[in-house]
């Protein structure tokens, strides 16, 4: 913005400096509209991160949840994406375990809204406690990114497993910050109780399930 201002008025009254006043007043109204459109405050900040992090689980979630179309056929795809994996592209087996991780994934982000929206309304929440937040938020955001790619065939058991349990790790440093910022310490436990729930359920009976004892 200041260089915009600079260009602006540093005119000799020339055509060539109109032009450039012109130019500069453009830049400055530019620049300013992106001003206000940062957040206010550091809490602000940390909500709209932590928010675009939601908005990707959010995106994996929905992506997963369309292998629940047992419906979808080839011909359906044909309009654009040849890459896509349909539902003949997975075995019995494989489109179990895909949709269960889609299930996980919608918990991931039933999680991050428990956690996230009251911090987005709360205007007194500790900015200092919800710092560690985004970082556990990114690398949470990362391992369902994981997830999501690997839901499609073949299938590595044991990394997508590890991924859950990287999930589950940084759920349980998030809720710690979302307390240390004065957030409700029973909401918090209860969100991550049910999340960890989840994550068992698709780790052990899902993605790799205990072979039946004999």
């Amino acid at each position: 913005m200041c260089r915009a201002t600079k260009s602006a008025s540093a005119s000799n009254g020339s055509a060539n400096d109109d032009d450039d006043v012109r130019r500069g007043i453009g830049e400055i109204y530019a620049a300013s509209e992106r001003f206000k459109a940062l957040p206010k405050t550091e809490s602000a900040a940390i909500a709209r991160e932590l928010m675009m992090q939601a908005n990707v689980v959010r995106d994996v979630m929905r992506e997963l949840a369309a292998l629940e179309n047992e419906a979808e056929t080839e011909a359906e795809a044909e309009d654009g994406d040849d890459l896509r994996f349909l539902v003949d592209d997975f075995d019995e087996r494989e489109l179990a375990r895909a949709r269960g991780i889609g299930v996980f994934a919608q918990a991931c982000f039933a999680l991050l809204r428990a956690l996230i929206a009251p911090l987005v309304r709360e205007k007194t929440a500790d900015a200092t406690a919800l710092e560690p937040m985004v970082e556990a938020g990114e690398r949470f955001r990362d391992a369902v990114e994981e997830l999501g790619a690997g839901a499609y065939p073949p299938h590595d058991e044991d990394e997508l497993v590890g991924y859950v349990n990287a999930c589950v790790m940084c759920a349980k440093e998030m809720r710690a910050c979302v307390v240390a910022a004065g957030g409700d310490e029973s909401d918090a436990e209860v969100a991550l109780a049910a999340f960890v729930a989840a994550s068992e359920i698709v780790a052990s009976e899902i993605i790799k399930p205990s072979s039946p004892s004999s």
